[in-house]
């Protein structure tokens, strides 16, 4: 049987391919009524509902969770799980199963991940300036790179092209991932086990004595982690890493609140990435807004400048925010009035 008439006979996996075909990075099988279910599934960002298959919602639960590996008989705790699926041509995608009880019955996450990196850093979107900027930061030998956005706007594919331009046998590149979503040979790459005490601090401390040149955290998600990735910034590391923010200038702030003193985000950190996936009239493309640490952004966080004051300095500075970008795209017929608001209001970008 082929992969085509497999997907046919089976529902989950017919699931699965449509939904990595149409950009899909995250598939919600949650309890309906009369021991039903209903599906929905991230796309650019945002959730959309989509027509459920036959079969209960236990029978459903119980078919994924024999493919990830699960417990089906217990229903009562949280399990996580995963398996790969084939997707033809060479290809394939990591599924990785979470699931969760709730009163109305077992509710199902599925996050779909590309099993291998599937751009260069100039086929992500970026214009020939942004591109330029962008490669001037990681090309360099110390400081920090942050990337930003909402859940699914592409950050793991910016951080994982950008990881293939640096690749070399001159340089060490190590990774801390919570999961590993793409495996890169070549590169050093660890999976957090928080249960297991192997938390992002911890494993940075251990990974520092391992003489990197290059480091990837995939997500700075607390203080402490904030802290010791600044920290080998500033001593001759260049540390690439995620931040979920609605903006370059929120990423920086973010920071601060964090627990950075705002001395050391102006002295650590290189550059911001800010991105967006947005429908255009053309298809699904990426948006990006690109934030040098120059001396005006650097003073500004000297003297503790909030968002706006920060904003103006940017724009100052000739920085094309994403507003500005939008507004464009708007102007030039790519993008309707209800895109542009939505994505302006909805993440707080005016």
């Amino acid at each position: 049987m082929n992969e085509s008439e497999q997907a046919m006979t089976d529902p989950i996996e017919g699931l699965i391919r449509n939904a990595y075909a149409s950009g899909v990075s995250d598939i919600h099988i949650e309890p309906g009524e009369e021991q039903h279910y209903a599906i929905r599934v991230r796309v650019n960002g945002g959730l959309q509902s989509w027509e459920s298959g036959e079969g209960t919602l236990e029978q459903t639960v119980s078919r994924v969770k024999l493919m990830a590996r699960m417990d089906i008989a217990e229903r009562r705790l949280p399990q996580d799980g995963s398996f790969r699926l084939g997707m033809g041509a060479g290809e394939s995608v990591d599924v990785r199963v979470s699931s969760l009880p709730t009163i109305h019955g077992e509710k199902l996450a599925l996050r779909l991940l590309p099993n291998r990196a599937r751009h260069a850093l100039d086929e992500l979107g970026f214009d020939v300036k942004q591109l330029r900027l962008f490669r001037s930061w990681v090309e360099a030998k110390h400081g920090m790179v942050l990337v930003t956005g909402p859940t699914g706007s592409g950050k793991t594919t910016t951080l994982y092209a950008t990881l293939l331009h640096l690749q070399h046998a001159g340089v060490n590149i190590s990774t801390l991932e919570n999961p590993v979503e793409i495996k890169l040979p070549g590169i050093n790459q660890v999976e957090i086990q928080p249960r297991m005490g192997l938390t992002f601090p911890t494993a940075l401390r251990s990974i520092l004595r391992q003489d990197p040149d290059v480091l990837m955290v995939g997500e700075v998600r607390d203080g402490e982690t904030a802290e010791a990735a600044s920290r080998a910034a500033l001593t001759g590391h260049l540390v690439l890493t995620s931040l979920h923010s609605e903006s370059a200038v929120g990423a920086l702030l973010r920071l601060i609140d964090l627990g950075i003193a705002p001395q050391v985000v102006a002295t650590s950190v290189r550059g911001v990435i800010g991105q967006r996936l947005i429908e255009t009239a053309q298809g699904r493309r990426a948006v990006f807004e690109c934030l040098p640490i120059s001396e005006t952004i650097r003073q500004g966080l000297y003297h503790r400048a909030d968002a706006h004051e920060l904003t103006v300095r940017a724009r100052r500075d000739g920085c094309r925010l994403l507003p500005d970008i939008l507004s464009e795209w708007l102007d030039h017929g790519l993008i309707d009035d209800q895109t542009y608001d939505r994505h302006l209001d909805q993440r707080g970008l005016r």
